[in-house]
């Protein structure tokens, strides 16, 4: 188990700092020694080896998708290459995305469509957004949003920690990942 400021300084590090336009993504990997614990089960903080990723898929044959879920692979096979585990991993993704009020079914349909086709951000409501998620080895999960365009341009909700099973919003590949990562399994 991980304290929760050593968390939390993590979360601050990796996620609410994003500015309109950019297009890079961060992983931030934390990793130790198997034994690396103290007599109360904890990580010692000084064992940790923190890593950030930017990532920045550039190039009209590269899928930003598959090139965040490799880098999130290669960073998990380097740390068990190490003979560490990973105690700690969260991911930031710049995204457009659409933030529907669930009352317009035409406008959530047609927002369905756009990201199936890969053009969102050309869906009238889309804004850009900074979107984390992050776990620990101990079970622990969190998510959070940071708006940067559009009128809730600034806002930050998050992070948050996650309660329970796991979410529909925690299924894709890359939350998949992450989760894995650190050895949660679904």
């Amino acid at each position: 188990m991980i304290a929760t400021d050593v968390v939390d300084k993590y979360l601050r590090t990796c996620f609410g700092n994003s500015e309109p336009g950019d297009t890079m993504h961060h992983l931030l990997v934390a990793e130790a020694n198997p034994n690396a614990r103290g007599p109360l089960g904890q990580v010692d903080p000084d064992e940790l080896r923190v890593t950030i990723y930017a990532i920045a898929p550039v190039g009209p044959d590269i899928k930003p998708e598959d090139f965040i879920a490799q880098t999130i692979t290669a960073a998990t096979v380097q740390a068990h290459q190490r003979g560490h585990v990973i105690h700690f991993a969260a991911l930031t993704k710049e995204a457009h995305v659409v933030i529907c009020d669930g009352n317009d079914e035409v406008m959530e349909n047609r927002s369905r469509r756009m990201l199936a086709d890969r053009q969102l951000e050309q869906h009238p409501l889309a804004v850009e957004a900074s979107i984390l998620y992050a776990a620990a080895s101990d079970g622990r999960r969190w998510g959070g949003t940071h708006t940067l365009t559009g009128p809730d341009a600034g806002q930050v909700a998050g992070p948050t920690e996650i309660v329970g099973p796991i979410r529909r919003s925690e299924l894709g590949i890359h939350e998949r990942l992450i989760r894995m990562a650190v050895g949660i399994s679904d």
